[in-house]
């Protein structure tokens, strides 16, 4: 089995397959769910963050964040 890390779900209802079941199969590999989509989703109640805003207002500060976090890392 493949372990993962972390799973992002951007801007999808996650209702029609085969995109409906990655998050399922990511949580049970270990995965942290975080999930960006204005409207509810199945998968609300698992997900670790969960924003309820567009993603052109959350994606661009997170990869902003992510770099400056990664560049402590390195």
């Amino acid at each position: 089995m493949t372990r993962v890390d972390l799973f992002l779900v951007v801007c999808s209802s996650l209702v029609v397959t085969p995109a409906a079941d990655m998050p399922a199969e990511a949580l049970r590999a270990g995965a942290k769910l975080v999930i960006i989509n204005e409207g509810k989703t199945p998968f609300d109640r698992h997900a670790r963050l969960r924003f309820f805003e567009a993603i052109g207002d959350v994606l661009p500060r997170t990869v902003e964040r992510l770099k400056v976090l990664m560049g402590k890392l390195s």
